[in-house]
Parts: structure tokens; C-alpha cells; sequence
């Protein structure tokens, strides 16, 4: 590989340009008609994160931009609750008092959820963009009694040949990126006007 030149490098950009375009076009297009019109001061993180989140989803990075998702949605409660409960502050309203640096997604789920940021339905959303975020960073072996839980086996079918199984990457990552455009800035304005 080590020995390609440039003409070599730019010909595999353009055979890859042809490969995914159609794929592209459909999900640039599918981005566009749920495109909301809204601009806010996002904390820079998030803003970051929801552009990657966007760019991951357009490309055709599925696993990538459930991640982003995710990131963003955690970074914008992460961020909003050091500004409320000050630099090393603790949830307030969630079960386990953790630290807000330390709390997971699910506590600030939760956390968001019973000091009214968010709904019912919103957190139910996101916890269930958070199951579906789970099997991709918490792989596990194939488990020995039941393969009711999604295992690595499950997991790298789900991804490459998803006919084969129900559901897919891809189906996981339109959820997540519909999740991220409707809902992120309805929830990102709501922090302004607590």
C-alpha cells in the first residue's frame, strides 16, 4: 500500500465516490427533510458532537454517529447541570447522588427527566437510544445458555449482513440521528429557559 502514488490514491477517492454516492445522496436527502431551523448557542461540545453526529450519519459511519448521538445528548446534560449545580456539584433529584462528572447516561436521563428539563417521552427515547448504543461499546461473548442478549456474533451480523437478522446498524443509526435533529434542539432551549 506503502507504495501507491498519487494518481493511484486520487483514482480509489473517485471509485469510492461513485460506490457511495447513491448511498449519500439518500442520506443527505433523508437529513434535509427533518432539518429543523433552529440555531442555538450549543455548549462547543456539543455543537462539535452534533455536527460529527450529522457528518458520521451522512457518510455512512452508523456505528459512529449512534456514538455522536449519544455524545451530544450526554455532553449538553453534562454541561447544563455543572452550570446549575456548580463545579463539582452533585444530581439532585436522581436516586444515586453522583457527582455530575461522574453520573452516567441513564442518571442524567433521569436526573434531566425529574427536574422537568425533559419529558416522559423524551427520556424514554433516549434510554432507548441508549440500549441500542449499548451492545456497540459493551460487546459480550456469546452467551452459553441463550442468545437472547445481543452478543458479538449478533452484533458483527447486525452490521454486515443484517438481512440475515432483524434490524441493522443502519436502522439503529436512523433512529439515533432522527432522535439527534427533531428532539436536540426542542431539549438544547429548554436548558435556556430554565
Amino acid at each position: 500500500m506503502s507504495n501507491l502514488k498519487d494518481d493511484d490514491l486520487k483514482e480509489m477517492i473517485k471509485n469510492s465516490d461513485i460506490k457511495e454516492f447513491e448511498g449519500r445522496f439518500q442520506r443527505l436527502k433523508y437529513l434535509i427533510s427533518i432539518h429543523k431551523d433552529i440555531y442555538l448557542p450549543y455548549p462547543s461540545l456539543c455543537e462539535e458532537y452534533y455536527e460529527e453526529a450529522r457528518l458520521c450519519w451522512y457518510n455512512g459511519a452508523f456505528i459512529a454517529s449512534i456514538l455522536m448521538t449519544q455524545l451530544t445528548f450526554e455532553e449538553l446534560f453534562r454541561s447544563y447541570f455543572r452550570m446549575s449545580y456548580g463545579v463539582n456539584g452533585e444530581l439532585r433529584f436522581y436516586k444515586e447522588k453522583n457527582k455530575v462528572d461522574n453520573a452516567s447516561f441513564y442518571a442524567l436521563i433521569e436526573e434531566a427527566c425529574l427536574c422537568g428539563w425533559i419529558n416522559n417521552n423524551e427520556k424514554n427515547e433516549l434510554h432507548n437510544l441508549r440500549r441500542i448504543r449499548n451492545p456497540y461499546v459493551h460487546t459480550k461473548d456469546i452467551p452459553l445458555k441463550t442468545r437472547k442478549k445481543i452478543d458479538f456474533f449478533n452484533l458483527f451480523t447486525k452490521i454486515y449482513a443484517p438481512e440475515l437478522i432483524e434490524g441493522s446498524a443502519e436502522e439503529d443509526a436512523k433512529f439515533a440521528i432522527t432522535l439527534l435533529i427533531r428532539s436536540y434542539p426542542d431539549i438544547a432551549l429548554r436548558a435556556f429557559q430554565k
